[in-house]
C-alpha cells in the first residue's frame, strides 16, 4: 500500500496540473442534502476534502456555516482565493489526524474523498466524524467506490490505468463492509449505483450512504 505522505503529494500534483477541478456542486450530494436533512440557516457544516471548494456555493447558498479540510496546499490556496468570505473556514489539515475544528457540526459530508482512503485510517476518521457530529447530526458519504466496479480487479495494479489512474491510493466497498465500518450510526439511506458502458463493457460502480449519529 502508498504511504499516507505519497498520497498527499500525488493530489498536490493532481490540482497544480489544474486537473480534477470540478466547477459545480454534484448532483447527487444536493438532492441527498435535500432529501434528508432539515436545515436551518447558519447550520455548521464540515466538508471532509473540499477540494477546489465544488460544493460551497451550493452551501452558501442555504446559507450554512459552512467549513472545509483537505490535505493538499494547492487546493486549499485556491479555495481561499476564490471563497475569501470562509478563509478562516477552510484549512489545509490531514483529516486522519485532525479535524482541526473543536466546534460540533450538524452535517459532514464527503464526495469521494475518504475512499482514497487506507483502511486503519478509515477508521479513525469514523470515529472523528462520530465526536465531531451532533447528537443526530447527519453524515453524507458520496461516491465510495463499489467493488462491482471494473477498476477494482485493478488494486493489484496499484490503478496504473483506468479511471482511477495517477490518483494515488483507491479504495472498494461492499454493502457488508460499509455496514460494519457505519455499524456506530444509524444507516438512513444505503444506495448502490451502477453503471455500464455498452461500448466497452466497462463498469462503474460506486455508493451513496447517509446516517445519524445515534448519541
Amino acid at each position: 500500500m502508498q504511504s499516507l505522505q505519497m498520497t498527499n503529494f500525488i493530489w498536490d500534483k493532481v490540482y497544480n496540473q489544474n486537473q480534477q477541478l470540478s466547477l459545480w456542486p454534484w448532483s447527487d450530494l444536493i438532492s441527498k442534502f435535500y432529501n434528508f436533512s432539515k436545515f436551518k440557516k447558519n447550520q455548521k457544516v464540515l466538508e471532509l476534502g473540499c477540494g477546489v471548494g465544488t460544493n460551497i456555493p451550493f452551501f452558501q447558498s442555504l446559507k450554512l456555516d459552512y467549513h472545509g479540510i483537505d490535505k493538499s496546499f494547492y487546493a486549499i490556496e485556491r479555495t481561499k482565493k476564490k471563497f475569501k468570505k470562509y478563509k478562516k473556514k477552510i484549512v489545509k489539515t490531514d483529516i486522519a489526524k485532525s479535524f482541526f475544528f473543536k466546534k460540533k457540526f450538524d452535517y459532514i459530508i464527503d464526495r469521494a474523498c475518504l475512499t482514497h482512503c487506507q483502511n486503519h485510517e478509515l477508521l479513525i476518521i469514523i470515529s472523528k466524524i462520530k465526536k465531531q457530529l451532533k447528537r443526530k447530526g447527519i453524515f453524507f458519504g458520496i461516491d465510495w467506490f463499489s467493488k462491482k466496479s471494473s477498476d477494482y480487479k485493478l488494486i493489484k495494479e496499484k490503478i496504473s490505468s483506468g479511471n482511477f489512474k495517477n490518483l494515488g491510493f483507491v479504495n472498494f466497498f461492499s454493502k457488508k463492509e460499509l455496514i460494519e465500518l457505519f455499524s456506530e450510526f444509524k444507516i438512513i439511506y444505503l444506495e448502490e449505483k451502477t453503471k455500464k458502458n455498452q461500448y466497452n463493457k466497462k463498469v462503474l460502480s460506486s455508493w451513496d450512504i447517509v446516517v445519524i449519529n445515534k448519541n
